[in-house]
């Protein structure tokens, strides 16, 4: 994984047939690589509320920020990506 360029976040899906397999790091087989898009589940807690579900959602995407910023890549404004994550966020807690 280390070897993709501009990888920066990402999760594996695994499966095994118990958790001693998992633990041993025995009979894994990578069913799916969730890539940045990818967003911790607990931010669609409803128990959480908007301020911390964008501090977790901060937290989650600084480093690829600070990368992206070092290489280059053009952000996206503030307004724009707030709007977005507040329209998400509302059809996910109606």
């Amino acid at each position: 994984v280390r070897s993709i360029d501009g990888l920066h976040v990402g999760r594996f899906d695994l499966k095994t047939p118990s958790l001693r397999h998992l633990l041993c790091g025995q009979e894994l087989k990578i069913l799916e690589l969730n890539l940045t898009g990818s967003l911790p589940l607990h931010v669609w807690d409803e128990c959480l509320s908007w301020r911390e579900t964008l501090r977790e959602l901060d937290a989650h995407w600084q480093p690829v920020a600070d990368d992206n910023r070092r290489r280059g890549v053009r952000e996206l404004p503030w307004k724009d990506a707030l709007e977005a994550l507040y329209r998400r966020h509302r059809r996910s807690t109606l």
